[in-house]
């Protein structure tokens, strides 16, 4: 599964809680691979941006396989004296790598 986050702030919670976590990097992507409650993770900071987003999701699909990707970030709640609102959502490619209805 990859986990996408924005900002370093909003990886940081993750890192910490992957087991056995060793760093690639590719083009300038540092990429997080181990474990997270026993599930095969790849994490990634995109930066700000869909087109980011974007280019760290097909590089977590296509070079680890993702079947599933979850975006995760703060939804701009970084001013300390505000609650964090978390928004996160799920997309996946369906099992097998097939690719998603409507796509071309």
């Amino acid at each position: 599964m990859g986990v996408l986050c924005a900002l370093p702030e909003e990886l940081r919670l993750f890192r910490t809680e992957v087991a056995d976590a060793r760093v690639e990097v590719h083009g300038g992507v540092e990429v997080i691979l181990g474990t997270l409650d026993g599930i095969a993770v790849a994490l990634a900071e995109t930066g700000l941006g869909k087109v980011n987003a974007a280019a760290t999701a097909t590089l977590l699909c296509d070079r680890y396989e993702c079947d599933r990707i979850l975006l995760s970030g703060v939804v701009g709640a970084l001013d300390p004296s505000r609650a964090a609102a978390t928004a996160s959502g799920a997309a996946g490619r369906p099992p097998g790598g097939a690719r998603a209805r409507g796509a071309r």
